[in-house]
């Protein structure tokens, strides 16, 4: 029997903890353990009756990330409004993520938008999966896409490398303090060791042309 570590960290509404409920019923009839790490312990509850395993509250940004943009113009710039401006702060949350897998010893962490989730987990050497919509896990080996395309002004280059490049310094900065390898592109802190794309093509929000994760 296989223990799986079902997280979600950003976002709001029932929809990600639906979509770890869809994972988890399986996994349950197949006999496996599981446990819930959720962002909001409170509404999703009735949902979640009857899906057994423990309900653990997730380590959250809690503070005003003062000084970045209104409108955030692609994936780096929400990370860096929740936490991994810096990687100090960042570090503090990871360390909680680490130490709710250190207790549960998790075979496997499931992600549904919870970028620390997989981060905690490349840094104590757990596999993971991340699963969600086209929006939350972007194409693999690339920058992160521009989230402004329908804008008057789309964002300019220099702003899209500049914000990945901040995100991607304090993540790799908190895996450098547990020994662990680092990250080649920030895309990696969304998608962890696989990718289970959510979505019909037509959907995608980076518009794949191949179907592919």
């Amino acid at each position: 029997m296989a223990h799986f570590y079902l997280c979600w960290e950003l976002g709001a509404g029932f929809g990600h903890a639906a979509r770890l409920k869809s994972i988890a019923l399986p996994l349950r009839a197949r006999g496996h353990r599981v446990s819930f790490v959720l962002r909001d312990l409170v509404q999703p509850r009735r949902l979640l009756q009857g899906c057994g395993g423990d309900m653990l509250q997730a380590p959250v940004w809690l503070h005003r990330t003062a000084g970045l943009p209104q409108v955030q113009a692609s994936l780096a710039e929400i990370l860096l409004a929740v936490g991994y401006l810096d990687a100090d702060a960042l570090a503090g949350l990871c360390e909680g993520w680490r130490g709710l897998f250190r207790q549960g010893r998790p075979d496997l962490v499931i992600a549904d938008y919870a970028p620390t989730a997989l981060l905690a987990a490349r840094s104590l050497g757990v596999r993971s999966a991340a699963v969600g919509t086209g929006f939350q896990l972007p194409p693999p080996a690339q920058p992160l896409p521009p989230l402004l395309l329908g804008e008057v002004e789309p964002p300019s280059a220099s702003r899209l490398r500049t914000t990945e490049a901040r995100v991607l310094e304090s993540a790799n900065r908190v895996l450098a303090m547990h020994g662990a390898p680092p990250l080649a592109h920030a895309c990696e802190l969304l998608r962890g060791d696989e990718a289970l794309l959510c979505t019909w093509p037509e959907l995608d929000h980076y518009g794949r042309e191949d179907g592919g994760p």
